[in-house]
Formats: C-alpha cells, structure tokens, sequence
C-alpha cells in the first residue's frame, strides 16, 4: 500500500491529517484524499536543499485541496523565511510544470494566510472583522515595491524580510519600525554564539 492507502487502511482519512511536504503523492492519493480534512504542507526550500523532491503543487490546488505552505525545521532549512517559500515555491512550479503562468502570485499568498489559518485552526488569514488581528505591514516604498503596479507580484517575487517594518498579534504590535518591542535581539544573539561554542568545543 502506498503511505495514504495505509492510513485509510487505519482509519485516519476520517480524521484531521496535516502532512508537511506530501512529495511522493502520487494521483490516486490526491483522488482519496480530496473532500477529506487532509491537510498538505508544501516546504519548497527544505526540500530543494534535502533533495526531497517537489510537491505537486498544481495538482493538488486543481482537487481542490487546501495546501499550506511552512519552512520546516532550522535542521533543514537555514532561513526559516516564510517570504522565501513563497518565492522559490512559486518559481520552483514554474520550473517542475514547464509553464510561467503556473501556481501564480496570488495562489502562493493563499497558500501562506488564508489556506493556512484553515490548516491550524487560527481565526487569521484574511483580514476581516471579529478575526484575530495578526498582520504584517510592509514599507511599500522600499525599491522591492517600487513600482507599485503589482503588489502581490512584489509580495511573492521581490520582497524580502527588510521590506517588513511592522508586525501585529492578535492586535498587539511586537516589532514597530524593525525593533523587536518584547524580545532584546542582542542577548539573543549573544546566548546563540555562547551555546554554539560551547557545542562545538564538545564535539
């Protein structure tokens, strides 16, 4: 059996299933898995960098399936970016489909909010009242934004994290003007190189 034949073997197609990277899925899996709360997560660098392979991304947005996109673990990829995903995740489908008009800007940034908060479980995704403010604000006049005829073309293809000037949890800013407000980036740093040295001093 394949891995989601085993499942259902099991059961487990009848409850909630989040399957991070799904790069082995084969068409009669997407078919099963269909109308079910099966949940893929695409981790387009972590797997470039493993090797992994590639997720069919198309294939499962045309079943209709909601995929999420993550980084995975900092074990495989150093950047933990999710701007990066959705940038080499878009390109990377153009790439594996051979088509430019593949997995566009817009279903990546789906991808990313509001299939995601779907995915978790969080009322995020989409800004609407009564939902959990959880924003992200951009300098819009920054060179990756500039010129401002496609802002969600920049959002998946220029941005990178210094566009991002201000960030909101349910409603609470913890970064404003890129300074973290409730965590001191420094000591961070400094306790990073400290229990890095001692691990490799160990080795």
């Amino acid at each position: 059996m394949t891995p989601v034949e085993y499942l259902d073997s099991l059961g487990y197609l009848d409850t909630k299933i989040i399957a991070a990277h799904c790069v082995y899925i084969t068409d009669s899996e997407i078919e099963m898995i269909a109308g079910k709360e099966f949940y893929p997560v695409y981790n387009p660098v972590s797997n470039l960098k493993l090797a992994s392979g590639f997720t069919p991304v198309k294939k499962i947005l045309d079943a209709n399936i909601n995929l999420g996109i993550g980084t995975d673990s900092s074990s495989s990829n150093n950047n933990l970016s999710i701007l990066k995903e959705i940038h080499v995740g878009a390109i990377v489908n153009k790439a594996v489909n051979k088509s430019s008009s593949s997995v566009q800007a817009n279903e990546m940034l789906k991808l990313a909010t509001v299939n995601g908060s779907k995915i978790t479980g969080f009322d995020n995704g989409s800004v609407e009242v009564g939902k959990s403010a959880d924003l992200t604000f951009f300098d819009l006049n920054s060179i990756n934004f500039t010129p401002k005829n496609d802002l969600i073309g920049a959002l998946c293809y220029s941005a990178t994290p210094e566009d991002i000037k201000d960030i909101m949890i349910n409603g609470e800013f913890i970064m404003k003007d890129r300074m973290m407000l409730n965590v001191d980036e420094e000591e961070v740093k400094y306790e990073v190189n400290k229990l890095t040295d001692r691990i490799l001093r160990s080795l």
